[in-house]
């Protein structure tokens, strides 16, 4: 493909991109940044790797900047192995901090490799980036010592919400059967990050 074409076609999927993610995260509690995804912050606070046994992974990472002072960054590699069938990942990052306190949750992310039948081996990579966190504690938590992302994913086609909030609950510690389930509808896109995030956060006073 000749060079400007390349250069237009790079355009075009850049804007498509960016257009899909504003839109995407417009109503939700952390909203992204406009435009194209950003290289990997230099000044991190936070980070988490998952690993997945086909080799590949997800980075993510809570950086400082952005117009309120912190921004989660994640970069997911995704990868299908044969010449049928398909992959899937779901990815949905947590940030907590002092006394367990949640600023936020990413929305649900999905990501679908279909097999190539000239290819082995098909990897794709995603990215999200997301202004951190709601404006009514966006300057704490920059300072928090002990602010942690953690990388919440699935592999699974069906079923990936129970999986999912199981590995919050096992992070967050036991939960009630009421809190699993609203954590169900959140990654089943039922409600928002503005629904989810005070039910996290009940019974929690702010870290500072």
């Amino acid at each position: 493909m000749p060079s400007y074409k390349k250069s237009m076609f790079s355009v075009v999927i850049r804007i498509t991109l960016a257009a899909l993610c504003w839109f995407g995260l417009n109503n939700q509690v952390a909203a992204e940044w406009r435009g194209s995804p950003l290289p990997s912050p230099t000044d991190v606070v936070a980070e988490c790797t998952q690993h997945f046994a086909t080799g590949n992974n997800l980075v993510c990472k809570l950086g400082r900047g952005g117009p309120t002072g912190s921004f989660l960054w994640c970069h997911l590699h995704g990868r299908h192995q044969g010449r049928t069938g398909t992959s899937h990942y779901r990815t949905a990052p947590l940030v907590t901090g002092r006394g367990g306190f949640h600023y936020g949750i990413a929305p649900l992310q999905t990501l679908t490799i279909g097999s190539d039948p000239f290819k082995e081996d098909v990897n794709k990579h995603a990215y999200l980036q997301m202004v951190m966190p709601p404006e009514n504690y966006s300057n704490l938590l920059p300072d928090d010592p002990e602010v942690k992302v953690h990388c919440i994913a699935s592999r699974k086609k069906d079923g990936f919400e129970d999986e999912m909030a199981r590995t919050i609950g096992e992070i967050l510690g036991e939960v009630s059967a009421h809190y699993r389930n609203e954590l169900v509808r959140y990654l089943k896109g039922e409600i928002s990050s503005k629904d989810i995030l005070p039910i996290l956060n009940s019974g929690i006073p702010l870290p500072f």
